[in-house]
């Protein structure tokens, strides 16, 4: 299931935001309904693509254990990479 506003709001926080040059940003996301592999899926931060540009972290806790992901923001869709 994709990222929603409307319920995984609360789970989405900002660690560190750029606030000039090209520093990326760092988020955190805790998800009690997906597991890693569906957070990493293209598209799941969609909903919020106006907050995430590319090579930005987000710190994420799954149901199934947590991951660190870099994010590219192509024209709207979110893809992320694991590392």
């Amino acid at each position: 299931m994709a990222f929603s506003i409307a319920t995984d709001l609360p789970g989405w926080a900002t660690v560190g935001a750029s606030k000039s040059g090209s520093a990326p940003s760092v988020y955190t996301f805790i998800s009690a309904s997906d597991n890693k592999a569906a957070v990493a899926a293209s598209g799941y931060f969609n909903a919020i693509e106006d907050l995430i540009v590319t090579g930005d972290f987000i710190l994420n806790k799954a149901t199934d254990g947590g991951q660190l992901l870099v994010a590219t923001n192509t024209a709207g869709v979110i893809t992320t990479t694991a590392i």
